[in-house]
């Protein structure tokens, strides 16, 4: 009784520990958010008061004092967009229109989109599986997973290319979807929670980084959706996000 009394207090101990550990991850990873996120919501707000005073006293013109404060209003817009997200998705209230969508056509507008802000260094090439088949999805969210991995290459790949691919995988109906980069890959100490809340990084060109919510988010849609999201460094450089999603009917 003795031993098995001891046992039972040495397994509730390594539980309590266990816990306790859990809770310190996730308290630095919440203040690292918090960090990240008070730079993110000052960076766009500063630069809006500054052309709004620049106007104001006659030193810019309004043109490009409008220009200025409706980019880093919309950065803003993102980020508050990103949090309210998360919120929903925790809760369960993130809601989805489902419907037929051609995966090809949103691929395509979402790199059309992407080609407007690459700077001369870098190129995205598209290579989609001839048949743009039909699959049951939203529209909106689908394209906001898209954008985020997509936006994610462009920011850590100062030059080389970014490729989107699609396989259609018909033994198994589904539609592979596959994005890589030539960039900084993704750190060693982060790969294996690359898609949890608040998992970001300062890596690449620049100390570029992240809210810590885009993948987190790219995840649920791709789960809820009946699909997968996986990522790995390539071993010539770069690394490539891998999405599959069922080419059936009938999905969530």
């Amino acid at each position: 009784d003795l031993i098995q009394r001891n046992a039972r207090e040495m397994e509730q101990i390594m539980m309590l520990k266990k816990s306790n550990e859990e809770l310190q991850h996730n308290e630095r990873l919440k203040d690292e958010f918090i960090s990240i996120a008070s730079h993110e919501l000052r960076s766009p707000i500063q630069p809006i008061l500054g052309f709004a005073d620049l106007a104001k006293r006659g030193l810019i013109n309004k043109n490009e004092a409008w220009d200025g404060i409706i980019n880093h209003a919309l950065r803003l817009q993102k980020l508050s967009q990103g949090i309210l997200d998360v919120s929903r998705i925790e809760s369960g209230q993130l809601t989805y229109a489902m419907k037929k969508v051609r995966l090809n056509e949103i691929i395509l507008d979402v790199v059309n989109g992407a080609k407007l802000n690459l700077n001369s260094n870098l190129s995205i090439e598209t290579n989609l599986d001839k048949d743009d088949i039909e699959i049951e999805a939203d529209r909106e969210r689908i394209t906001q997973t898209l954008e985020n991995i997509l936006n994610n290459a462009i920011k850590f790949t100062e030059k080389g290319k970014i490729k989107v691919e699609t396989r259609i995988n018909a033994e198994e109906n589904k539609m592979e979807i596959e994005i890589s980069d030539t960039g900084s890959g993704i750190p060693a100490d982060i790969i294996s929670t690359i898609f949890d809340k608040f998992v970001t990084r300062s890596v690449g060109i620049g100390n570029q980084h992240g809210s810590g919510l885009g993948l987190f988010i790219s995840k649920a849609i791709v789960t809820a959706h009946k699909g997968t999201i996986s990522a790995y460094n390539n071993k010539e450089g770069g690394a490539t996000f891998k999405i599959i999603l069922p080419s059936t009917k009938g999905m969530a």
